[in-house]
């Protein structure tokens, strides 16, 4: 039953993940977000949680199926396409998505999460900087 259910939510990640794909290629990010059902907070130079989210069985369970959507997807595996497919599939939880910056080395490295609560989805977000007015 379970394997059952992981495969009918990669299926539907995929077919999701198409559709994100398309609208990042012609709209703006805060129309996708809109239409996806995820709050894009681009705004608030708020630290994200240290904290882990606290999540019910069901959206772990989507959370993985929509990772191994992305690890294959041939337009690559960022963390912005599977914030926002991600985001979709739980927008039941109203997920927030922010974005970040860190110096690394030479160069800037750009990364983006999800928030639930005010908690992040991934907790590598706390080696990131908000972006923010």
């Amino acid at each position: 039953m379970r394997r059952a259910r992981y495969l009918a939510e990669v299926a539907l990640a995929c077919c999701r993940l198409a559709r994100v794909e398309a609208m990042l290629r012609r709209h703006d990010l805060p129309t996708v977000c809109a239409r996806l059902g995820i709050v894009p907070d681009l705004d608030s130079g708020d630290p994200p949680a240290t904290g882990p989210a606290v999540l019910p069985g069901r959206a772990r369970t989507a959370i993985r199926a929509c990772s191994a959507a992305t690890r294959r997807w041939r337009h690559g595996d960022t963390c912005l396409r599977r914030c926002l497919l991600v985001g979709n599939r739980l927008r039941h939880l109203s997920p927030v998505l922010r974005i970040g910056v860190r110096r690394d080395g030479d160069g800037i490295l750009a990364h983006s999460w999800l928030e639930v609560d005010g908690r992040t989805l991934d907790p590598t977000a706390v080696d990131f900087a908000p972006l923010g007015r």
